[in-house]
């Protein structure tokens, strides 16, 4: 769910005792315990994304921020702001900074040509839906951008009818859960990813049918640690469980009493993927979210304060 959805319904689960994850923590609260960010996911996974190719490639000073002005575009930028706030002594700074609404999509190329004259290194984004992002690198593209994009996932089926995914090979960044095309990072994951495009064909493949695979693998340990498989023993068993072996992300622990006033949301650990010379997605990375946070919070968390996302 979305953080204006699961907010809309955060008394409603709360008062019936059921049990909601997400991918993410965009709304969680003390007063809403049956609401649980059951992944790291967004907007999280903005900041934590961002940090980690800001870390591997110090050649990126210049990053343009684009963002949807609704509430999880507003999320993004401040994720993504924070991340650069950490690597500002590094000499990283924001070029571009601005939130659109749906109808400045209409004109691609009025929408990217001031973007584009920020000169960026690389242009992180929460703006586009999945059909729009092809044409986003394709005017882009056309426009003479040569440095790097992120996002939280990138289409490649619908990316290469627009532009030749060898021309984006190490440029074209994403984190959101688990990437399962890829093959290395968890076996389980990777079966699933086959298992679907078996049944739908690889064109059919989304970031979201990994989101809910994972999501929903956090519940799978909860009913084995509770007595009995209801919203409030499942509950319980996680909260009540500091660290927990998540079967896609290993280890993980529960935090967000920093930003949402309850430690509800459980911080797995972030695979970060680029795209290799044959098309495909590869392993740039793995964060653990929960070390990273403890390390740069004190950076991080002012900026999140003051752009609006501190609820505690």
């Amino acid at each position: 769910m979305t953080p204006a959805s699961r907010q809309a319904v955060a008394d409603l689960v709360t008062e019936n005792k059921v049990l909601s994850g997400s991918y993410g923590a965009g709304f969680i609260s003390e007063k809403h315990p049956y609401l649980m960010g059951s992944i790291t996911g967004i907007p999280t996974t903005n900041m934590i994304h961002l940090a980690t190719v800001l870390e591997q490639y110090p050649d990126i000073k210049r990053v343009a921020i684009m963002a949807a002005n609704v509430s999880y575009g507003q999320a993004a930028a401040a994720y993504y702001a924070a991340a650069c706030e950490v690597f500002k002594e590094r000499g990283v700074e924001i070029v571009f900074d601005q939130e659109f609404d749906g109808s400045a999509k209409s004109d691609m190329f009025g929408l990217l040509t001031p973007v584009l004259d920020s000169n960026p290194d690389l242009i992180v984004e929460e703006l586009f839906v999945p059909g729009e992002k092809p044409l986003m690198i394709e005017t882009l593209e056309q426009l003479g951008y040569k440095g790097a994009y992120g996002s939280e996932s990138w289409p490649l089926s619908l990316i290469k009818k627009r532009a030749p995914l060898e021309s984006l090979a190490g440029r074209l960044y994403t984190a959101f859960s688990v990437e399962a095309s890829e093959a290395s990072y968890n076996a389980r994951a990777h079966a699933f990813y086959q298992r679907f495009v078996a049944r739908f064909g690889d064109d059919d493949w989304t970031i979201e049918a990994a989101n809910a695979f994972t999501t929903l693998a956090t519940f799978e340990v909860g009913i084995g640690l509770a007595q009995e498989a209801t919203g409030e023993a499942v509950m319980n068993a996680l909260y009540n469980t500091p660290e927990i072996d998540h079967p896609t992300f290993g280890p993980s622990k529960w935090g967000g009493a920093d930003v949402f006033g309850a430690n509800h949301h459980l911080l797995t650990e972030l695979p970060v993927y680029g795209l290799g010379a044959d098309g495909n997605f590869v392993l740039e990375g793995i964060t653990n979210v929960s070390d990273w946070w403890e390390e740069h919070k004190d950076a991080a968390l002012p900026v999140l304060k003051k752009r609006g996302q501190v609820y505690a």
